[in-house]
C-alpha cells in the first residue's frame, strides 16, 4: 500500500506514523527525509520501505521513536 496512492495529506501520513509506527516527527522533517530519499507526490514508493527509511534516518540522527 502506498501513502501517496491513497491520496493522504502530509498530516494524515504523520498521524499514521504516530499511531501505527510510534514515530513522531514534524511535517518539515518528514518532507526533508522524503526529498532526500527521492520520494514525492508523483513518485511511488512502497509504504514499508518509506517507513523503514524514515526510522533509519531518525535513528541515525539520535532521535528515537516512542
Amino acid at each position: 500500500m502506498l501513502y501517496y496512492s491513497l491520496d493522504m495529506s502530509y498530516g494524515e501520513i504523520l498521524l499514521t506514523l504516530v499511531h501505527k509506527h510510534n514515530v513522531v516527527i514534524s511535517e518539515r522533517h518528514m518532507k526533508r527525509i522524503l526529498r532526500q530519499a527521492g520520494v514525492g507526490r508523483r513518485k511511488y514508493s512502497d509504504l514499508m520501505d518509506t517507513v523503514r527509511y524514515i526510522q533509519s534516518e531518525l535513528q541515525g540522527a539520535g532521535i528515537r521513536s516512542t
